[in-house]
């Protein structure tokens, strides 16, 4: 498992937990190896060896004790500056038993400088400073010659200095620490979620981003950051981090309560200390955009299908109307001829147009109705194939002769180039539909020039193609046109309603195969179907 890197210093945090550690450890240090080094250079003073041993030790019960002690650890400025007064005391204790010998002055001002110079706030400073003075009265009190040594001026000029010096630094500390809580105030203020983390874990982050995840901050810190987002969006932070890619991602962000969240992450590399890589991440709570965009997204749907179906309307009004127009203008033309008293209104020849002309209007209105049922079954997904062997050539034969009236008024010429004997397992009256508006269509944009149907089998598949030579398709509208209601030419152009390929298409994928075209602008169109001939 990747070892997490250091926290870094919460300045938030007034205890100085850390710095009392440090100072205590040192101090102990100090003190043990000073009197070992006075037991040295001069053997025959006065230097008790328990009296050094629970002088120095003082120190370290307490920096033990903040490991165990929540009251300690609380109070820590209190339990150190009784520490240095105990030594501050065993020093002058040492001094005055070893008969104000002139060598221990030093000695106490060692003991002075150092302490002195490791407190920490103006309130322990001062009560210390209390403390020298009165030790250093007293014992210029019971010792007079002590004056003929500037004892008393030497104490007063490095608790002097030892003042000036700590509000110095006090003011530079406290000037360090309004900068950086100004830094982080302004860190906290803003819209987007900062993060620091080492690649896994998070080291430090801003208010925002804490109540965007709904952790308190001091929470989040030394958190996973792949226990914040989904296994997909974890993967993605992965592969980001990894290639240390500055570019903005988005995820799907896990609160504390566990309800998920869009989110938006820049990230950008970060030179943590100790020379460890890390990653400073900008996060964004992005789900009101995702809302507005899905909402735009059905609005633009929304619109799209009434902009279908008012344009289906107006075709099929339009196409529904042509054949009952046709109708109904042949049976008024009758019934005026027979009010006329025209003998020839009953005529066996006038009789029998009149019945052709009835009967195409009538199959061309059953087969828009029937387009528009194979459209509700194919949405219901109740399309259903009856397959049986079939021979497609018969197929093909019978297609073009239904469509010969067609194909003799429209001039065309259809040009066939059929393989013999071969035979598919289809649902015959469909893919006779898929063959007939194949056809029709050719015939419709052919521009009466000849068609093109070729029929070949390849192994296990079977082709069968139709190709024109009329005015062809551009390529931003040959996957468009297999849409229902769509078309490559505009409605008043061409009759029909914009089914026919959409119909076919899935009628052959219902088949398992496919249909695909081919064209260019003024190059005519071939489209070709794929089927499994098992």
């Amino acid at each position: 498992m990747k070892k997490k890197a250091e926290l870094p210093y919460n300045l938030d945090d007034d205890t100085s937990l850390p710095y009392y550690r440090l100072v205590m450890v040192v101090a102990g240090a100090f003190y043990l190896s000073w009197y070992f080094v006075v037991e040295v250079l001069l053997p025959g003073s006065y230097n008790p060896f328990w009296g050094r041993f629970f002088t120095v030790l003082s120190f370290w019960i307490v920096y033990a004790a903040t490991f165990f002690s929540a009251s300690v650890r609380r109070n820590i400025e209190f339990w150190f500056s009784f520490a240095a007064w105990m030594t501050t005391l065993h020093i002058y204790y040492l001094f005055y038993n070893n008969r104000i010998d002139i060598t221990w002055v030093w000695g106490c001002y060692m003991a002075v400088i150092t302490i002195a110079a490791l407190m920490q706030t103006m309130r322990s400073m001062v009560t210390y400073v209390v403390f020298v003075i009165a030790l250093s009265i007293f014992i210029n009190h019971v010792s007079p010659n002590l004056s003929q040594v500037l004892f008393l001026p030497g104490i007063f000029t490095i608790l002097g200095v030892a003042f000036i010096g700590l509000r110095s630094r006090l003011k530079l500390t406290i000037q360090v620490r309004e900068n950086a809580l100004q830094i982080r105030r302004l860190l906290d203020s803003t819209f987007e979620g900062l993060a620091l983390h080492d690649g896994e874990f998070l080291l430090d982050v801003n208010e925002s981003m804490a109540k965007m995840f709904g952790y308190p901050r001091q929470e989040l810190i030394g958190k996973s950051i792949y226990t914040m987002c989904t296994l997909e969006s974890g993967q993605m932070a992965a592969a980001h981090i990894a290639q240390q890619a500055e570019s903005a991602y988005e995820a799907i962000g896990i609160r504390k309560d566990g309800s998920r969240f869009h989110i938006e992450i820049r990230g950008k590399k970060h030179m943590l200390k100790d020379g460890v890589l890390g990653r400073v991440a900008a996060i964004q709570d992005i789900t009101d955009r995702k809302k507005n965009e899905q909402t735009k997204i059905l609005f633009e749907a929304s619109q799209e299908a009434l902009r279908i179906r008012n344009e289906f309307i107006s075709i099929a009004s339009h196409e529904l109307k042509t054949p009952l127009t046709s109708i109904k203008l042949q049976t008024q033309m009758t019934q005026i001829a027979a009010a006329k008293g025209d003998p020839q209104a009953y005529s066996p020849e006038r009789m029998k147009k009149f019945v052709s002309q009835v009967d195409k209007q009538a199959n061309r209105l059953t087969n828009l109705i029937e387009d528009m049922l194979d459209v509700s079954r194919i949405s219901l997904g109740k399309l259903s194939l009856e397959k049986t062997p079939t021979s497609l050539n018969s197929l093909v034969e019978e297609t073009l002769e239904s469509l010969n009236d067609l194909i003799k008024q429209s001039g065309n010429q259809i040009i066939c180039n059929l393989e013999p004997n071969i035979t598919a397992n289809i649902d015959r009256f469909r893919m006779e539909q898929v063959l007939t508006n194949l056809l029709t269509n050719a015939i419709k944009y052919g521009e009466g020039k000849p068609v093109n149907l070729t029929l070949t089998k390849h192994g296990s598949e079977i082709s069968l193609s139709v190709r024109d030579q009329g005015m062809g398709i551009a390529k931003e509208n040959q996957e468009r046109i297999f849409a229902r209601f769509e078309r490559a030419v505009a409605a008043k152009n061409i009759s029909g309603l914009g089914l026919g390929l959409y119909i076919s298409q899935q009628i052959v994928q219902a088949h398992h195969g496919t249909i695909i075209v081919q064209s260019a602008p003024n190059e005519g169109a071939c489209f070709i179907v794929n089927i499994p001939a098992e």
